[in-house]
């Protein structure tokens, strides 16, 4: 009985691998599907690039013109940690939004498994979502969001959630990932979440413990959606 349990779950996680057992196939669906993952990619990370950039900007340049704590780069700085964090999600999107457009103008780049690459990128903006949040950045480093922030920062964690739904939602609907790839970017998001809850006190409420179920669910129903509309 106890040995039993754990092959059910190795055989449950292989079934998630819709990966071809040959390699020949495997390379043919993936150059196949490219195009399909490319754009929708590109669309995205042309869409977010602008608003990232408008949002982080406005941010920065109020920081620096007030007039009680002006914001400098400095180690002791939370503002330094938000904005790092946000420019390393801007760095990615801007890199692949780019790689994407080579793809689809030059022809190049055909060797690269785009369906891994926008997952990877996905699971990584997810998952840092909540450390480009003014209000948790404040509490992660003890704060209080109000006096760090000029900016209101009422909403912020609300925002988050919203994005995180978004960006799986946006993978699970539009971008064709297979089950076997997926996975990554609401267990990301999930991690992140988790992860704020455990270690900022002021976020272990009921909003916080509900968005957890919720992308549990939406976790659960995009990777079966996923493994439905395998075409192979």
């Amino acid at each position: 009985m106890c040995l039993a349990l754990p092959r059910r779950l190795l055989k449950l996680l292989r079934s998630l691998d819709t990966r071809f057992e040959c390699p020949a196939y495997e390379d043919e669906f993936r150059k196949s599907t490219d195009k399909q993952t490319v754009v929708p990619l590109a669309l995205f990370t042309m869409i977010a690039i602008p608003a990232g950039f408008a949002h982080g900007f406005g941010n920065y340049f109020s920081e620096i013109h007030r007039s009680d704590a002006p914001f400098e780069f400095a180690f002791n700085d939370p503002r330094t940690f938000y904005f790092c964090a946000g420019m390393s999600i801007l760095a990615l999107a801007l890199f692949v939004c780019i790689a994407c457009l080579v793809r689809l103008t030059t022809g190049r780049l055909s060797a690269w498994r785009w369906e891994l690459l926008a997952a990877l990128c996905m699971g990584y903006g997810s998952f840092m979502l909540p450390f480009i949040s003014c209000w948790h950045v404040a509490l992660l480093f003890g704060q209080a969001p109000d006096s760090m922030w000029l900016r209101d920062t009422q909403g912020a964690d609300l925002n988050e959630v919203i994005l995180k739904i978004v960006a799986v939602t946006m993978c699970c609907l539009h971008i064709p990932m297979r089950a076997c790839v997926l996975w990554v970017v609401p267990v990301a998001a999930i991690m992140s979440t988790t992860f704020i809850t455990a270690f900022i006190s002021e976020s272990a409420t009921s909003f916080y413990s509900q968005a957890v179920v919720f992308m549990l669910f939406l976790f659960v129903g995009g990777i079966q959606g996923a493994r439905r509309n395998e075409i192979h």
